[in-house]
């Protein structure tokens, strides 16, 4: 009977002690991330960098880190960073969280992911696509063309504010066939065609850049 019990104890605390985590279970935790999203919920799926480790929580192509696990409400460490840290969080639908950060004398630390602005959508622009009808957008939108291949959907963008918070600018490029003339007249860009055509990443610097797909 005693070792009856004895097994089925050591069933349970091997459920428990896994439960919540993803990982070796037997590595013990010495600091927390707690992640967030904008409606103050553990997102359902996620990525975590810390310094050189990575790890997916909650989706089919999970993956595993020597030193950081998924738990409950983010991701556990098994180690206490000495110094500052590099710690990328990304969330399906919501911003990317990143930022170099100092555990201190704290044993854990609270990351809110803050929620994408409303995408501009307007007959000249849009700023994003849904799931839910990008494709058909992109569609209306794009430039068609045939060659040997096949047909061709070709869209114009132009990205702002590199510096600081960027915008993805998709221009209606059956309206506007070039850049400038969608950034003079949409975007109010005060430069002459022929400096805005001389201007070419990497030369661009960090207020935008310039491309199409």
């Amino acid at each position: 009977m005693s070792l009856r019990i004895w097994v089925i104890l050591c069933l349970w605390a091997g459920l428990v002690g896994c439960s919540n985590t993803t990982g070796s279970s037997n590595v013990e935790s010495v600091a927390w991330i707690r992640i967030q999203d904008s409606k103050h919920k553990t997102p359902s799926a996620y990525m975590v960098s810390v310094g050189d480790q990575k790890v997916y929580c909650g989706s089919d192509d999970t993956l595993t880190s020597k030193d950081i696990r998924c738990s409950a409400e983010g991701i556990s460490l098994s180690f206490h960073p000495e110094s500052t840290v590099h710690i990328l969080v990304k969330v399906a639908k919501e911003k990317f969280y990143e930022d170099t950060v100092s555990f201190g004398n704290r044993d854990s630390l609270h990351i809110q992911i803050d929620t994408l602005p409303t995408f501009i959508h307007t007959p000249d622009q849009v700023t994003g696509f849904t799931d839910k009808d990008g494709i058909d957008l992109f569609l209306t939108m794009a430039y068609h063309s045939t060659s040997e291949l096949g047909d061709c959907y070709s869209l114009k963008f132009i990205i702002t504010n590199l510096d600081s918070q960027p915008v993805v600018h998709f221009q209606n490029t059956n309206k506007y066939k070039l850049h400038y003339a969608f950034a003079k007249q949409v975007l109010g860009d005060t430069r002459s065609v022929a400096k805005f055509g001389s201007i070419r990443p990497p030369q661009f610097g960090t207020s935008g850049h310039l491309d199409s797909v």
